[in-house]
């Protein structure tokens, strides 16, 4: 059990589950669910270890958003998984494909968004797929990780292309973690209708968190606190206390 915490305050009580289970030939079967108050989410998936050509998985989501008493949205996702790891020199690579079949197919983040700020969620709307690799570098045990992110994404109401490419490092002393991340992002617009014209617009942002667990006084929680320099809006400050695990991930 846990609470969602969005940008504007939004707080729902989210209950989340995962189950795997392991087979022979290195196939993995694994499952899980998100439920609030008005929404609800259960995934199913399987995994195989190819051995030293690294590990596949494939999943599929089934979601239904409650958003008035005649408002329900229900849909699907659909997601591929690739992971290899090279001993030798400690580095991994992630390449993730995610496909939204359905435009009812909402996360528990754009339910969340959309109840609580629909003008802004209206703005893209829920997201139509994405495709990320992230290349992570070991520098040992105690120097933490290297790690660069590439990504792409489309949504069902706007024809906007987003691009985000994000270099950072990552670790940790004792309880406390912390990342540094510079990160680019691209956004272009394309025109709809009569208006034919396309736009491009970008940002640069600049980000340092560091986060704490709070388990010893809150339960399975953690403090996060970031600061990021944005070179179109300028600097921001958050701190929040987490739940844990508040997102579903597949193997």
């Amino acid at each position: 059990m846990g609470e969602l915490r969005d940008e504007d305050g939004f707080t729902p009580d989210v209950l989340q589950a995962q189950i795997l289970h392991g087979f022979s030939h290195g196939i993995t079967l694994y499952g899980g669910m998100q439920a609030a108050e008005n929404y609800g989410s259960a995934a199913l998936g399987v995994g195989k270890d190819l051995g030293a050509l690294g590990a596949i998985s494939f999943d599929v989501t089934h979601a239904r958003a409650n958003f008035s008493h005649d408002d329900t949205e229900t849909g699907q996702s659909y997601r591929f998984l690739y992971s290899k790891r090279f001993d030798d020199t400690d580095t991994s690579l992630r390449l993730v494909g995610y496909r939204y079949s359905t435009e009812g197919y909402y996360t528990l983040n754009e339910w969340a968004s959309r109840r609580n700020s629909p003008e802004d969620f209206w703005e893209t709307g829920n997201r139509r797929s994405r495709v990320e690799g992230t290349l992570t570098q070991s520098l040992g045990r105690d120097y933490g990780n290297l790690y660069l992110t590439l990504s792409r994404q489309q949504y069902w109401h706007t024809d906007d292309v987003e691009r985000l490419m994000q270099f950072g490092y990552s670790s940790s002393w004792k309880r406390l973690s912390w990342n540094v991340s510079w990160s680019y992002s691209n956004t272009a617009r394309q025109g709809t209708g009569n208006n034919h014209a396309s736009d491009n617009t970008s940002e640069q942002i600049y980000m340092l968190s560091l986060s704490v667990p709070l388990s010893g006084w809150w339960g399975n929680s953690y403090a996060t606190y970031s600061v990021s320099q944005n070179d179109n809006s300028g600097s921001s400050h958050q701190a929040v206390r987490r739940w844990k695990e508040i997102t579903f991930h597949g193997i």
